[in-house]
């Protein structure tokens, strides 16, 4: 539901999405889960102020997904990645 408002197009999409979203939260008595979400909403979508084509980019530009994106990697490429990188 929350990856939902992600994948629109733009901000203004995002954000109607990110209000159809609270109203369903609300409907099923999710309080804190709105708050939060209308919140932080504004400032977690500031990546949409840039060109869209730098979108995924910023917006996964963490270290602790890319460190989790390195966990669920299989342990045959991990041993890989670590012999490449040893050279």
């Amino acid at each position: 539901m929350l990856k939902a408002i992600f994948a629109q197009e733009n901000q203004a999409a995002c954000l109607r999405k990110a209000q159809e979203v609270a109203e369903f939260l609300r409907k099923t008595k999710l309080g804190g889960a709105v708050k939060t979400l209308e919140e932080g909403i504004v400032e977690t979508l500031t990546y949409t102020n840039y060109p869209s084509q730098h979108w995924l980019r910023i917006r996964t530009n963490n270290g602790i997904e890319r460190i989790n994106r390195e966990i669920r990697r299989p342990p045959m490429q991990w041993a890989a990645s670590r012999t490449a990188t040893a050279r």
